[in-house]
């Protein structure tokens, strides 16, 4: 139970339902993970799934279901491939979920892609530049705030996303890990067990403790 990711769970769960995922089609992608020991697994076997259909060997609407999965599990899995326990707790208990907010539709979060309305408000407000953020110091807690750079070590890079796991100097990767989404790349090349300079966009705390951190490439000092 400590290791799942409640408001992953939850968001996921949510967003599943919203496109009117059957949940038993979850539990066959839950119990297809059960034999593997790898996160990316699960992203793996659902592009497969979508580019060859006949494997299933369903109707049409079944293979929506995947792109459905696989859409949503990109968007709220993802940042757990890399800690296949909290993934699988994290799955196990969106499929839970998924069956309670059949049941009982509001007791579901808002979808997680879905922006509430209040957000447009305001809009003609002059938003203010932060000022520049000063240079890093070398600390752990100081790298995981927003406007940090720092230079990591490349972790690893997905071979279907192109997302790169950046590591955080000074913390172990279970307490907080580093991703630039391939769309903040700006078209820079990384190799595994390089380093790159990288710029604090986000960050996010898992119910765990852990932190991830949304990077984006940042330029040499002085470049």
């Amino acid at each position: 139970m400590s290791d799942i990711d409640f408001a992953t769970a939850e968001l996921f769960a949510a967003d599943l339902r919203g496109k009117s995922v059957d949940h038993n089609e979850v539990k066959k992608l839950l119990s297809y993970m059960r034999s593997q020991t790898n996160g990316r697994a699960l992203f793996e076997y659902l592009q497969i799934i979508i580019k060859y259909p006949k494997v299933v060997d369903r109707s049409n609407q079944t293979v929506g279901h995947f792109q459905s999965m696989l859409e949503v599990s990109e968007r709220h899995l993802r940042p757990l491939q890399h800690d296949y326990r909290q993934l699988m707790a994290t799955l196990g208990w969106g499929i839970r979920l998924m069956r309670y907010y059949k049941e009982v539709p509001s007791a579901a979060p808002r979808r997680s892609f879905e922006k509430p309305a209040l957000q447009l408000v305001a809009t003609a407000t002059p938003v203010v530049a932060p000022a520049p953020a000063a240079p890093a110091k070398p600390t752990g807690q100081s790298l995981l705030e927003v406007g940090a750079t720092f230079t990591g070590k490349i972790l690893d890079i997905d071979s279907d996303s192109g997302d790169v796991a950046v590591e955080v100097p000074g913390v172990t990767t279970d307490k907080a890990i580093g991703r630039i989404k391939a769309e903040n790349l700006g078209g820079k090349k990384f190799k595994v067990g390089n380093s790159a300079r990288v710029e604090v966009m986000d960050t996010r705390t898992l119910k765990s403790g852990r932190v991830v951190l949304d990077l984006r490439p940042a330029q040499k000092p002085g470049g």
